[in-house]
This record gives structure tokens, C-alpha cells and sequence, in this order.
């Protein structure tokens, strides 16, 4: 965790953060204009978000961003949280029957106890009599998702990269670790799968689909499996141990596109020890790290691409898939960070580059869950999420099949538990969307 987290739970340094990154814009060339500077104020001051912008500002300063850049960032960064703010004040202080919430002594006690845990990457829910409701939350990715859309990729990248850097942790990302030295079944054996986190359910649920593809695939096929956001390496390692359990990697060729430097070098710290599980099965397998393209020529790998997707995704070049190839792209709770016109751009590349492609996607759709109501709607994971509300639309929409767990047909290659929880999730705002297109695509899914 960054040190300047907890610091900026305090009013008087966050507001000199502000005034120390205004300072830093304009002495580089990039003073901002009053309203922007009285936005910065403002925003710094909120009782709710303030400690999340002092820490941006603040990461964006000490980590030398290109200022224009920067003041970009900061700025739809405080047009998020105040719209949040003011719409969270506002429906509270109707439900309380006039109650004040910046005035109320027991909220504020309650939200810089939440403040500290979310400096501290520890979850800690908030008292249920203030919670956000459900509209509240699809209210906050309804704005992100226009404005993160409006905004060039490489702001969108920064305020990722602030947001991870800063406040993320072990218990609040999914653990690579679980399943390192044990197979999927023996760790659902261990834990009852509705006492896991969402994110390792539908990591575990995405491995087995992708040890059914590999155990059904053409003899003469190739499996190219793109994993985006691989974050700590959860679902690299959870695929990794199911194509171990039936020790097939023919043909295979794993991808896991990474773009936060604190990420990247966790990944590659941990790549020889992923390496020493896959080649005690297959001794060929090799290592490349990548700092942006995908060489599917080269077969039987694990490539760590050290870039943020979009740039992945402008040089991606798979005409070299036949059409007994499929690629698959894995995306398990990274996609709600990506506006919609992304996504849209993401599904047609793929789509125009693979004749056989399908898509597994674990996400939340419109931060209504109880852990986003009760804590990550008020810190940096609830503003700045795009959701997926028109997820489904946009698979159809480029000629996707589109089969939600739980809505559609079941899988037998999931385990069955697991499957459960995953439908019960639903209710949770936990979803798993699988969308596939091509003939040898739905021949996978359906032996699936």
C-alpha cells in the first residue's frame, strides 16, 4: 500500500496535496484553469472520496505522469466522485428524514474506519444503515462508463494504475496461490465454494472450462487463451493446474496481458515456479515476457505481455489461426475498469482476427453487490467502475452466442457446487457471461 493512503484520510494533508499537485501542473506547463483548481478543492475536502483524490494527486506527482496526463486524469477522476458524493449525500439525507451525513458524528466515524481499512487493502463493511442501494451503485458506473469512454486510453490506463498501486491487496484480489500445489477439485473439497471469494469461484469455473476445450480440441487444433488483467496471476495458475490434472498442453499457448508495473513484476517473479508446473507435464513449455504483442507462432508458451489491453489489442494479429484454432480471451473481474466503446473494440478485433473465438467473462455489472454497496462503492473501486450493463448486447451485437450461467445451459465440465454458487451470485451482481462464435467454437462449448 502506498504510505500517502492513510496519510490522506486527514483534511489538512490532502488539502496540501492539492495544492502541492495545482503547484506541480503549473510549473510544468500544465497550470489548470480555475474551475479545474476549485474542482481539485472541492473534491479534496469530501468527506466520502477526498482521501482517494489526495492519493491519485499524490501518485500521479511522485510518479513523475506526463502532466498533461495527469490533469486530464485528476480531473474526470473528481468529476466522478463529487457526481458520487452529491448523489450518495443527496438519497441519504431523504432516507434519513433530513439527517446530515457530513454532519452526522456517527457516519463519519464509520467512514474513516472504512477510509483506513481501504489505505490498509483490508475489506471492512460499512454499518448496513449506510449503505449505498442498488441505483446508487448502477448510478456510479452509468457516469464512469461515458466519461471513461470520452477520455483518451491513456488517462484511463493512469487512474488504473494510481488506483491499483495505491490501494490494492492480497485479500481484496484473487490468490494465485491456491491452487499452486492442488487441483481445482481437491481446493473445492477443502472449501465449500459459496465461503470463497467471487473472484477465485469464477476463476476456478473459467479453468475447467478452458481443460474441457483443451481435452476436446482438434487433434490437429490450437488453443490461444489471452488472459486479461492477469493482476497477482489467479487465473493463469487456476488454468495451469487444470490443464496439469489432464496433462495436455498441445497445442496450447497461454497469454497473461498485465498493464501495472506492480503487477508485472509480481507475475514475473512468480513465473518460474508457474514454469515449474507446467514443465514437469510438458518440458518444451517456455517462458517469454513481452512488452505488448502476442506471437502466436511461437506454440507452446506462457507469455507475460507487460502492456495495458488496448495497445495489445491495436497490434493483435491472429491470421495465423486456422479454422480448427480457436482464441479465447479470459477475463475474470478486470473488464468493469473498461468503458463499453473499449470492450466493443476488443470483441470486433478479435472477432475480424480469429474465425473460432470465444469469450469467459467473471464480473460484476453494476456495482450492487454487498461487499461494492457496503465498501468498494466508497472507496476507489466504485466511481471509477464502467460495469458491464450492456455486456450481452455487444457480444450479439458483433454475431456472439451468448450464454449466461445460470440463464442458459449448464456445463458438466464445471463443478457442480461451483456452478451453484456461481447462479446464486447472480442476485449479488456476481455474473458469468461465456460468448463464443464460430463453428469450432460452439463444438468446444457444447462438449463442454
Amino acid at each position: 500500500m502506498s504510505t500517502g493512503a492513510a496519510e490522506m484520510i486527514d483534511l489538512s494533508a490532502r488539502l496540501a496535496e492539492s495544492d502541492r499537485f495545482t503547484t506541480w501542473l503549473a510549473e510544468n506547463g500544465q497550470a489548470p484553469l480555475d474551475d479545474d483548481a476549485q474542482q481539485f478543492f472541492f473534491a479534496s475536502r469530501d468527506p466520502i472520496y477526498g482521501p482517494i483524490v489526495g492519493a491519485n494527486m499524490n501518485y500521479f506527482r511522485d510518479q513523475d505522469t506526463e502532466p498533461r496526463v495527469a490533469l486530464a486524469a485528476a480531473r474526470t477522476l473528481c468529476q466522478l466522485t463529487l457526481h458520487s458524493s452529491a448523489l450518495y449525500s443527496a438519497d441519504h439525507e431523504d432516507r434519513r428524514q433530513g439527517l446530515n451525513i457530513r454532519i452526522d458524528p456517527e457516519f463519519q466515524a464509520e467512514m474513516q474506519a472504512t477510509q483506513l481499512a481501504t489505505a490498509e487493502g483490508i475489506i471492512r463493511l460499512i454499518s448496513p444503515r449506510y449503505a449505498m442501494t442498488p441505483a446508487e451503485g448502477r448510478s456510479q458506473v452509468m457516469l464512469a462508463n461515458r466519461l471513461l469512454g470520452q477520455a483518451p486510453s491513456e488517462f484511463q490506463k493512469r487512474l488504473a494504475e494510481a488506483n491499483y498501486s495505491t490501494y490494492f491487496s492480497r485479500q481484496t484480489m484473487a490468490d494465485a496461490e491456491t491452487v499452486l500445489n492442488t487441483t481445482i477439485e481437491e481446493a473445492l473439497d477443502a472449501t465449500a465454494p459459496d465461503q470463497m471469494p467471487h473472484l477465485t469461484r469464477t476463476n476456478f469455473a473459467i479453468a475447467q472450462l478452458i481443460g474441457a476445450f483443451a481435452k476436446n480440441k482438434a487433434s490437429d487444433g490450437r488453443l490461444v487463451a489471452l488472459d486479461c488483467g492477469s493482476g497477482s496471476g489467479a487465473t493463469l495458475v487456476a488454468m495451469i493446474s487444470e490443464l496439469n490434472r489432464i496433462s495436455d498442453y498441445e497445442g496450447i499457448s497461454l497469454f497473461g496481458i498485465e498493464p501495472n508495473p506492480r503487477y508485472q513484476a509480481g507475475l514475473r517473479a512468480f513465473a518460474p515456479t508457474i514454469m515449474e508446473r507446467i514443465q514437469a507435464i510438458n518440458p518444451g513449455f517456455e517462458l517469454i515476457t513481452s512488452d505488448q504483442s502476442i506471437e502466436i507462432e511461437r506454440r507452446h508458451t506462457l507469455s507475460l505481455v507487460e502492456a495495458d489491453i488496448v495497445s495489445v489489442m491495436k497490434g493483435l494479429k491472429l491470421s495465423a489461426m486456422g479454422e480448427k484454432d480457436v482464441a479465447i480471451m479470459t477475463a475474470n473481474y478486470s473488464w468493469h475498469r473498461l468503458p463499453s466503446v473499449v470492450k466493443a473494440k476488443m470483441i470486433e478485433r478479435i472477432k475480424t482476427e480469429a474465425p473460432n473465438s470465444i469469450f469467459l467473462v467473471g464480473d460484476l455489472q453494476r456495482n450492487s453487490s454487498k461487499v461494492n454497496r457496503h465498501y468498494f462503492n466508497f472507496g476507489n473501486n466504485g466511481p471509477l467502475n464502467a460495469g458491464n450493463l450492456s455486456l450481452r448486447h455487444q457480444f450479439e451485437s458483433q454475431g456472439y452466442q451468448v450464454i449466461k450461467l445460470g440463464e442458459d445451459r449448464p456445463f458438466k465440465s464445471i463443478h457442480p457446487a461451483l456452478a451453484d454458487t456461481i447462479v446464486r451470485e447472480a442476485d449479488n451482481d456476481g455474473h458469468f457471461w461465456i460468448a463464443y462464435r464460430g463453428a469450432e467454437a460452439q463444438r468446444l462449448i457444447e462438449a463442454a
